[in-house]
């Protein structure tokens, strides 16, 4: 018990609504604060024609009369990949020939068709450091597949990994670019720690190879590392373009033999169906 006029010699600390709330929701409303701030100095533009966009238009990130031109997935999807399908079919031509117990990943779904002026977009996204259209895909993922990714229930979020001198060249991995802002968007899924996943191999440019040779290609390429299964046993792995699955099979594969126990597949794009 302390005399009077004795001062103890303990701090009252004066708590603010910060010291509350986790540190990854703190983490996302600076980064938030921070891309509103970026969004002053450098408007955002439209991911088609490349002119400024109004601020209304920023979550879509294309004005009104290009988005015209882009072709969204709509509700006649395969199955599995989640490419279009025509009729009645269940699945794409490629996933019929597979049996259902040996796909790789469990179910994937796409933004747009890689059809017309997309095409163009993802180049500029890919090889033209244009990282600020992922802020607009990451938000049209979570607006159209934001509640099949909550009943998935997905612990982490994997972007497909690029050769490392290959990303030191372009300066970034699109796909991981993709994946950051996914995460913030949704808010509540981790990113996978950088080198959870490597690719260790340098393969060469797939779009010219046939499927078999796609998947010769890809042989080994994929690291995962063990620490991997720490994360969590259901993951979202994302990429900017799904073609034959050659990439999302391949890595799906080595995630199950690491003990990842469910893989789902997230695209911006995606180059076939029928």
């Amino acid at each position: 018990m302390l005399m009077d006029g004795q001062k103890t010699s303990r701090k009252r600390k004066n708590n603010t609504i910060l010291d509350y709330l986790p540190k990854k929701r703190i983490k996302n409303m600076l980064r938030r604060g921070m891309d509103k701030a970026m969004d002053l100095l450098y408007p955002r533009r439209c991911f088609i024609c490349e002119e400024i966009l109004e601020p209304w238009e920023y979550h879509k990130g294309v004005h009104q009369h290009c988005e015209k031109l882009i072709l969204p997935i709509g509700d006649k999807v395969c199955a599995h990949c989640g490419a279009p399908v025509t009729g009645q079919k269940e699945y794409c031509i490629e996933c019929s020939r597979v049996k259902e117990e040996a796909f790789a990943f469990t179910q994937g779904k796409s933004l747009y068709q890689y059809k017309g002026e997309i095409k163009e977009t993802l180049y500029r996204f890919k090889y033209a450091n244009r990282r600020e259209y992922a802020k607009a895909f990451a938000h049209q993922a979570v607006a159209r597949y934001g509640d099949w990714i909550k009943s998935c229930g997905i612990d982490m979020i994997i972007p497909v990994p690029m050769y490392a001198e290959k990303e030191k060249s372009r300066g970034y991995n699109q796909a991981a670019v993709f994946a950051a802002a996914l995460a913030l968007e949704l808010g509540d899924l981790e990113l996978a720690k950088y080198n959870l996943a490597r690719r260790d191999k340098d393969t060469i440019p797939m779009k010219t190879l046939s499927k078999k040779e796609r998947y010769n290609n890809l042989k080994s390429a994929f690291q995962i590392s063990a620490n991997v299964i720490e994360c969590g046993k259901i993951a979202l792995v994302v990429d900017d373009i799904y073609t034959t699955g050659a990439t999302a099979d391949a890595l799906a594969n080595g995630l199950r033999n690491a003990g990842i126990e469910k893989i789902f597949f997230l695209s911006i794009c995606i180059g076939r169906g029928v």
